[in-house]
């Protein structure tokens, strides 16, 4: 699985004399000179993991019970801020698609179109389509840019083909690009 330079140890484990007087020992050893009274890291096993094969790496000797559980808390609380990324990722992806969706709506109402491109200007995929070639956007990004040139419209039916100033959408204050 992985092995890590420190590990904190699970709170429940944390208060186990045994635990405590390994981890003291390790630290006395590599620290000889300490003279303070409370041994900092106390909380933390250095250098353990878990290999592939499920043996333990382990060259400090702490309990193997302790290492186990402190290396899975720890591949727990890794995955978990992996995750917590990528959803942010998703999040943000999705919000900056949204806003190139409103501004290529208001260029076609304004009279001005993207151009031919062989890259969809909203989502950057490959373009293979005549009709979407022409436009600069593949078919599914142009639905939604659709619906959005129809909002501005209903928002706007007085408007000429330039339009002053419309809201973004999601509350974004207009001509701010998130960037």
């Amino acid at each position: 699985m992985s092995t890590y330079k420190w590990v904190s140890i699970p709170a429940e484990l944390a208060k186990n004399p045994r635990v405590t007087d390994c981890v003291r020992q390790e630290f006395l050893r590599r620290y000889p000179n300490w003279t303070g009274d409370r041994i900092p890291w106390s909380d933390r096993l250095c250098n353990v993991g878990i290999n592939a094969d499920g043996s333990l790496h382990n060259p400090n000797g702490y309990p193997e019970d302790v290492v186990r559980a402190a290396v899975l808390a720890a591949d727990a609380r890794s995955h978990e801020r992996r995750s917590r990324a990528a959803k942010a990722a998703a999040k943000t992806r999705a919000r900056r698609q949204e806003h190139k969706v409103y501004t290529v709506a208001r260029r076609i109402v304004a009279g001005n179109g993207i151009g031919p491109r062989h890259r969809c200007f909203i989502c950057g995929k490959h373009l293979e389509d005549p009709k979407s070639i022409a436009r600069g956007i593949g078919s599914e990004c142009w639905q939604g840019v659709l619906t959005q040139v129809s909002a501005l419209r209903a928002a706007h039916p007085s408007a000429s083909p330039t339009i002053p100033e419309i809201p973004a959408p999601a509350g974004r204050p207009a001509g701010v690009s998130g960037k």
